[in-house]
């Protein structure tokens, strides 16, 4: 039986597509294979002065409820979305929030905790790596024990984090090079990592949760009365306000949509971040627009988001593979996005708009031709777990069988 070991940083605190997208692939790689999958999760905690700034964390635990960040630390491992992960902890200070986001020195101090830990994964036939620090960590085992490793990509880490930061560059053009296989979560994604560094690339798009289904019609109409929009379009954003998402954009978008649209329409801004209040702020000073804002959902609650949405808006300056497009989509919605990164992979053109001067005023337009009944049709037999996760077994099996 093989015995693989899964690593990656995420924050457990804050759980989205990233880290749903890695348990998904792990409990669907165990069931399949029958293989030992075991899952290491680095995860970031804040001291006391960072905790008085950001505020206290909490986890809720299917069974348990919420646990204090601090009583979590004494855990050596907790089980989400199904998956046990064992935790990797570092501490996060405001030195390190200024070290890694102010100057860009992660490279410098990040390495040092990583390598103390490459031990965890001695004995394993092959280590499965996502983004740079489970490659980081992986690469230093197979300097040591000579286990083989891959590395899955997942949108930031290659394009954004490493052009602007030039260290972090060098490391992953290393990490690129180094791993037996790099799988990407989109084409579009590979393609750029030739900007960075040369190896062995592939493509392999991530799978979409079952739970993301289209509900009958009774229960659709139940869901609308629940939250108040029967009788109502709605116009969802759905992601972290951040600026790579670009909700700078919504304001502007939001109000063009109820401008042109004759019939009754509200909006819904689903997720958090540090640009929120600016932009809840500019929304709600617009008269014109009804908006809900309801910060994070837990990823169980969002078939149901998507059950009440006509058309999800995606304004991002950047994606890896978008797969809540696949999502939405499945779930009944239309979406209209901006064309970058992964999005032609997943959305037919015509519902893709330029990032240009141009790109409010047509965003608008596109969304208000889906409100107004403009079909649309994805393929998206491409977005299947199983067909992934039988093409990672057939890579572990590739390394596994050449190490």
């Amino acid at each position: 039986m093989r015995r693989v070991a899964v690593i990656f940083e995420e924050n457990i605190f804050d759980r989205k597509g990233s880290f749903n997208a890695k348990c998904a692939r792990i409990k669907h790689l165990a069931e399949l294979t029958g293989w030992q999958i075991d899952a290491f999760c680095i995860q970031l905690y804040q001291d006391a002065f960072v905790s008085s700034l950001l505020g206290r964390r909490s986890l809720d635990i299917p069974g348990e409820g919420g646990i204090s960040e601090k009583a979590l630390r004494k855990r050596g491992s907790v089980t989400l979305n199904g998956v046990k992960l064992s935790l990797i902890w570092k501490n996060y200070s405001i030195l390190d929030h200024f070290l890694f986001y102010k100057l860009g020195l992660r490279p410098v101090c990040y390495p040092r905790f990583l390598k103390r830990h490459a031990d965890l994964l001695k004995g394993y036939d092959v280590i499965a790596a996502h983004s740079f620090a489970g490659g980081f960590i992986a690469r230093e085992a197979q300097r040591r024990f000579g286990i083989p490793f891959y590395i899955t990509w997942h949108g930031s880490d290659i394009h954004t984090t490493p052009f602007k930061h030039p260290q972090i560059k060098e490391l992953t053009a290393e990490l690129i090079r180094d791993a037996k296989i790099n799988c990407f979560v989109s084409r579009n994604l590979m393609d750029v990592s030739d900007q960075i560094g040369q190896g062995n690339k592939t493509v392999l798009y991530n799978g979409c949760d079952e739970r993301f289904v289209r509900y009958s019609e009774d229960g659709r109409a139940e869901l609308r009365r629940e939250f108040g929009v029967q009788g109502k379009k709605v116009v969802t954003f759905a992601g972290n306000l951040l600026s790579v998402k670009n909700p700078e954009s919504l304001p502007g978008i939001f109000h063009e949509v109820r401008r042109l649209f004759h019939g009754d329409v509200e909006f819904w801004v689903v997720g958090d971040g540090r640009l929120r209040s600016t932009i809840e702020a500019q929304i709600n000073a617009d008269s014109t627009l009804s908006c809900r804002f309801w910060g994070n959902m837990p990823p169980e609650r969002m078939p149901e988001i998507f059950n009440c949405t006509d058309v999800l808006v995606l304004p991002s300056k950047n994606e890896g593979l978008p797969l809540v497009i696949v999502e939405a989509v499945r779930c009944g919605a239309c979406v209209v996005a901006s064309m970058v990164g992964g999005v032609p992979e997943v959305l037919d053109q015509k519902f893709a708009v330029e990032l240009d001067e141009n790109f409010t005023a047509r965003m608008a337009e596109k969304i208000v031709d889906c409100l107004e009944g403009e079909p649309q049709s994805l393929d998206l037999d491409k977005f299947d777990w199983r067909r992934t996760v039988k093409e990672e077994m057939r890579i572990i099996e590739k390394i596994a069988g050449n190490s």
